[in-house]
């Protein structure tokens, strides 16, 4: 498919954004599975379990039943099966402490970026539509953050993965955020930092821009022709002309 060029604010009527690296900021990742799985054994110790933190770093690439519903969220849900395949039997509240404890060691890597609560506000000024589309497979997280960061009062729209159970780049989950927003695809413009928000979104005749705070875009994947911008603010520069 190819790209189309992206529209100015007469024909624009809804943003839709991503919400890692592109809303956030990241810092180094590097050692972020290290962090969690020491957690995670921590976790386990206290709760008179033994595994060693190699062991519990398995966990993060543990398969599990997605079409399962049983209260779980779907992180909740790979915990409780990467355990359950080491025969330790624990409750569903401790599941779900776990899993919060996990995500939140991540936290304190992520901030959003200067910039944000700017665009998005001059975004709503100009009569635009703001949402939030993201992959996310612990929902309770990301309202947490949004509340952190203040985001929620200001979206107009905010779409998670496991709520719809469907993930970027399907179209149903962008299909979900416009039909929430009252806005038609070609009215509406999705900017984030993967492929999957870019390929995702042109799929389904959304506008793309594909946000490269980094210079990480190229290992991510780029789709020829799809501007990038390095920051939220150059955002208004080729829609608020």
């Amino acid at each position: 498919m190819m790209p189309r060029p992206v529209k100015n604010k007469k024909e624009l009527r809804a943003v839709t954004f991503d919400l890692y690296n592109t809303l956030l900021i990241g810092g180094p990742a590097d050692n972020d599975t290290d962090i969690s799985a020491q957690v995670f054994s921590n976790a386990l110790h206290l709760d008179g379990m033994e595994m060693d933190e190699d062991s519990a770093a398995e966990m993060f690439a543990t398969q599990f039943d997605r079409s399962k519903k049983d209260g779980f969220t779907y992180f909740e849900r790979r915990i409780a099966t990467f355990l359950d395949s080491h025969d330790f039997q624990v409750p569903d509240t401790s599941i779900q402490q776990y899993a919060q404890a996990i995500i939140q060691s991540w936290g304190p890597r992520w901030t959003l970026a200067d910039d944000a609560i700017d665009v998005i506000s001059v975004l709503k000024q100009n009569g635009i539509a703001v949402g939030l589309v993201t992959n996310f497979d612990h929902y309770p997280y990301v309202r947490e953050l949004l509340t952190k960061w203040e985001l929620d009062s200001l979206l107009d729209a905010i779409v998670i993965s496991f709520e719809v159970r469907s993930d970027k780049p399907a179209p149903e989950i962008f299909l979900h955020a416009l039909s929430s927003l009252r806005v038609a695809p070609e009215e509406a413009l999705h900017v984030g930092d993967d492929i999957v928000d870019v390929e995702g979104a042109l799929d389904v005749g959304m506008q793309a821009l594909q946000i490269d705070h980094t210079g990480a875009v190229g290992s991510k994947g780029h789709v020829v022709g799809v501007p990038v911008i390095r920051t939220l603010s150059e955002l208004t520069e080729h829609i608020l002309l």
